[in-house]
């Protein structure tokens, strides 16, 4: 009778004292945060600075060796296509080459470079038979704004000489330069987002519609690097006015995009020292350890191939924390939509 006594009693103190260690694990439980797992559009982006300038520009070209005799236009006038924009005496380059100890034409120019708008001095044009030239109206080859003027009234400018360029009206785009270790990611007809302090409240959307064949080098904040240059066009809006060329542009480049993708927070997964990671799934009251497979990496998170499944509770900052750890959830979210 004694012997079983003595069995009740130290069973009756066991069974005590493990209530008094799980009342008192669950007294000293962690608060931890948790996020529900739902299939998310995760995506990419490259994002870097511009400057905004004016787009779809056509340049206007002198087909001969010509005299500027009239200059009607100035930056930042509208044109329409067909408009005189200038006119010319044109000469053959027999003609010019007459000119007195000058044999190439772009000497000419170099040496009266900067000076203004000269009259050509006679001892240039006296070989010249003024009669013979060809007078010329030169045109606007399309509509829009005037957005560079090379040549200046009186000056002598070479056969295929850029006159002029024009753009078309309201047509905007943003130069970008693209360090080379991030170039790879760019295609042409990616979407891009737009801002910037000069248009503060205003997000314009644009694609990327060129992408320079070389790459060169600029001067960095930490030294040289190579870059390269990238032309991201404006969507035309109503409200397009509020972006000017000259602006700085903060662009934001979609580079990926992958639809239904279960995507575990960075601040979830951590690691052991063999390399494995793992998350803390979270389920009444307790935690559980689980191995995962990470795949892809995006703005908010890991892509997860295994170990997690839609609808998981995954503690962010599991720090501290054991397998069967009873825990306190104070905070609960959800990741879902876009990343």
């Amino acid at each position: 009778m004694r012997k079983y006594l003595t069995l009740f009693f130290i069973t009756f103190f066991l069974l005590g004292v493990l209530k008094f260690y799980d009342s008192q694990v669950k007294t000293n439980v962690k608060s931890v945060a948790a996020i529900c797992l739902r299939p998310i559009t995760a995506r990419n982006y490259v994002t870097c600075t511009g400057r905004v300038e004016y787009g779809n520009t056509a340049d206007v070209y002198l087909e001969k060796n010509s005299i500027i005799s009239d200059l009607r236009i100035q930056v930042g006038d509208r044109v329409s296509e067909g408009d005189v924009i200038m006119t010319v005496a044109e000469f053959s380059d027999e003609d010019i080459n007459k000119l007195k100890n000058i044999s190439n034409i772009s000497d000419i120019y170099k040496s009266i470079e900067g000076q203004g708008e000269i009259q050509m001095p006679e001892f240039f044009l006296k070989d010249l038979d003024i009669g013979k030239a060809n007078r010329k109206a030169i045109l606007a080859c399309s509509s829009g704004i005037v957005t560079s003027v090379n040549v200046h009234k009186n000056m002598i400018a070479a056969s295929n000489t850029s006159a002029a360029s024009i753009s078309e009206d309201g047509a905007l785009q943003i130069r970008l330069s693209i360090n080379e270790c991030r170039i790879s990611e760019i295609k042409v007809g990616q979407l891009v987002e737009i801002n910037g302090i000069g248009f503060k409240g205003v997000e314009y959307k644009g694609k990327v519609r060129k992408i320079a064949d070389e790459a060169r080098q600029i001067i960095g904040t930490t030294g040289t690097e190579t870059v390269v240059d990238v032309i991201v066009s404006v969507d035309k809006c109503d409200d397009i006015k509020y972006l000017k060329p000259g602006f700085t542009a903060n662009c934001r480049i979609q580079t990926e995009e992958s639809p239904n993708l279960v995507v575990t927070p960075y601040n979830a997964v951590r690691a052991e020292d063999d390399g494995r990671e793992y998350v803390y799934k979270y389920n009444n009251g307790k935690v559980k350890k689980s191995y995962i497979i990470t795949g892809k990496e995006f703005d908010l998170g890991f892509e997860v191939i295994s170990g997690v499944s839609e609808n998981d509770m995954v503690v962010t900052n599991p720090d501290n924390l054991n397998d069967s750890s009873y825990v306190k959830l104070t905070e609960r979210s959800i990741l879902n939509g876009d990343a």
